[in-house]
This record gives structure tokens, C-alpha cells and sequence, in this order.
């Protein structure tokens, strides 16, 4: 659900030592041309030559611990912005208010089932678990049971927006 996190490749890294290695070069030219305590392009450019190294180096071993420790939480923003989308949803197509929002928080029916359809959009349906029989956890005459359609019909077009952008991806990306 996070389009913005994106991961980093051979090619991210590789633009990194580009960019370092370009700023070495200008600082050691401009050695050239003023009193540093290096005064030649030689000597300033071996000895920052470790920078563009060094640089992709700290850059990937962020990357690393991002990944490990940051992406835990991954999933919580997720399920946050799953629950923030559907809930909008609900508000605009039901033109529910707060009261109508308290009702459905209060209902532990209800909280079940929005762990289990955001179960549904990060894993797909399985013959357990699918929205046929999230649904049938309903009848009609609930109060929940419009809002359970919307966030069924809501996830579903998700989870083929989903489907649709990462087909569309190249693979190298």
C-alpha cells in the first residue's frame, strides 16, 4: 500500500558513486586553483578518493537496518492507510457521521471483520478466509452490514490496483 517506499537497486547505488565520485573530481580540481592545504589535482584526488566508497557503503548499510528495523512498521502504516482508505470510502458512499463511526468502532463483530478483510488484502483470499464468508458473518438486517459491503468492494478494487501496478513494474526496478 506504501507506493512511496521504493526499493533501492544496483542502479541506485551505482548514481551514488557516480555523484561522489563527480564531487571528488571538483574538489580536486578547485585544489588546483586555490591555496588548500593540498595544492595539487593529484594529491587531492587520492587522498578523497575514499569518500564515493565510503558514501555507498553508510548508504547501504542504512538501507540494511531500515529494512530490518523500520520495516517492521511497515505494516502498521499499511493497515493504517487500508483502514483510512475504506473508512473514506464508507463516510462518502453511506454518508455516515460520527455517531454512525462510534457505532461501528463499538461493534467487536465489525473490528473482526476489518482485521480480516485487511488479512484478505495482504495475503488473498484462501478457502478459510475470503470475503463470501466475511460476509456471511452479516445479515442483512445489521447495521454494519452496508459498511461491510463497501470495505469488501473497496478492498477488492485494491487489491486489483495492486495487482495491476505491479504487472505494470518492470522487473529490474
Amino acid at each position: 500500500m506504501n507506493r512511496y517506499r521504493r526499493e533501492k537497486d544496483w542502479k541506485y547505488f551505482a548514481r551514488v558513486f557516480i555523484s561522489g565520485f563527480i564531487g571528488v573530481l571538483i574538489v580536486s580540481l578547485t585544489s588546483e586553483f586555490f591555496a588548500w592545504p593540498v595544492d595539487n589535482f593529484e594529491e587531492a584526488f587520492f587522498s578523497l578518493l575514499y569518500i564515493p566508497f565510503f558514501l555507498v557503503l553508510v548508504l547501504y548499510l542504512y538501507d540494511r537496518l531500515q529494512k530490518r528495523f523500520i520495516g517492521k512498521q511497515d505494516k502498521k502504516s499499511d493497515e493504517r492507510d487500508f483502514l483510512l482508505h475504506t473508512s473514506k470510502e464508507v463516510r462518502q458512499q453511506l454518508e455516515y457521521d460520527k455517531e454512525d463511526f462510534k457505532k461501528l468502532q463499538a461493534d467487536e463483530k465489525f473490528q473482526t471483520f476489518y482485521q480480516d478483510a485487511f488479512h484478505i488484502y495482504q495475503n488473498g483470499e484462501s478457502e478459510t478466509m475470503n470475503f463470501d464468508r466475511l460476509r456471511l458473518r452479516f445479515s442483512d438486517e445489521e447495521f454494519a452490514r452496508e459498511a461491510v459491503d463497501v470495505v469488501i468492494k473497496e478492498t477488492k478494487q485494491l487489491m486489483k490496483d495492486n495487482a495491476e501496478e505491479s504487472q505494470s513494474k518492470p522487473e529490474n526496478e
